[in-house]
């Protein structure tokens, strides 16, 4: 493209490529935290606009104000479903500390968190933190530049078409994120209700004791025991869910074709 020798053309393929690339980069995690200022974000998607221009095929131009806006919210509909892909395995982890705070007894307690700029659980915010250095460790961040690079190609600009595959892909990973946040708050769980039977033992025992008073030190304790021995089996499942996201960005853009 000739700078100097711009067309009417030439700025709708910008605006249909930097929509989506946009909404992606909004979306997703870690860069589209809401502490990453929004000229960054912004900066960032006209980069990658540019650089993809020459090899975007806009298969048909709009020719009038209304379908090209159209054309544009389905742009940032594609970026958004893909960003929210990314984004429901560390809402996974997200919740599995909710869980876990709630289990040992943190639930009350709360701390800024810099991604979101909001409250959170203590648990949630140091989890959350971990599986941001695992996905950037895994280069997961690389598998998510790919899809969105490869959904040209896949849903080329102003073809995007909308059916029930895209609903049930969204339940399926919504369901997949429960499932997630249980493996990851398992070993919690598991550890509290240990304590939980060893205390109703002991209160039945020796029922002098103020089960109330050990019972929440005990909790804390035991379930930063329980986090600190599932690291292993935490990186394991949070790798393997990393590992599939390829597949399951391909399959959210099948379901838009």
């Amino acid at each position: 493209m000739n700078l100097f020798n711009i067309t009417p053309a030439h700025i709708e393929t910008f605006l249909l490529i930097f929509f989506r690339i946009a909404a992606v980069l909004f979306v997703s995690p870690i860069i589209g935290a809401k502490s990453v200022p929004s000229r960054t974000k912004i900066g960032l998607a006209i980069l990658i606009t540019f650089i993809l221009m020459p090899v975007v095929n806009i298969p048909t131009l709009k020719t009038n104000v209304f379908a090209l806006v159209v054309g544009l919210i389905g742009e940032v509909m594609i970026g958004a479903l893909i960003g929210l892909t990314v984004q429901f395995v560390l809402a996974a982890v997200e919740l599995a500390g909710q869980i876990m705070g709630f289990q040992m007894g943190l639930s009350i307690v709360s701390a800024f968190d810099p991604m979101t700029n909001a409250q959170s659980s203590v648990i949630g915010n140091f989890q959350n933190m971990i599986a941001t250095l695992f996905f950037l460790c895994f280069n997961a961040h690389h598998v998510f530049l790919t899809g969105f690079a490869e959904s040209f190609i896949m849903i080329p600009p102003l073809t995007v078409s909308l059916s029930g595959a895209t609903s049930s892909v969204l339940m399926d990973l919504f369901t997949k994120m429960l499932i997630l946040s249980i493996k990851f708050s398992a070993p919690v769980m598991a550890m509290n209700l240990f304590l939980n039977v060893v205390l109703g033992v002991l209160g039945r025992t020796a029922p002098q004791m103020n089960i109330f008073m050990l019972g929440l030190p005990i909790q804390i304790a035991g379930g930063l025991v329980a986090i600190a021995l599932a690291t292993p089996i935490f990186n394991y499942v949070l790798n393997n869910s990393m590992s599939e996201l390829s597949g399951q960005i391909q399959t959210m853009l099948r379901s838009l074709r």
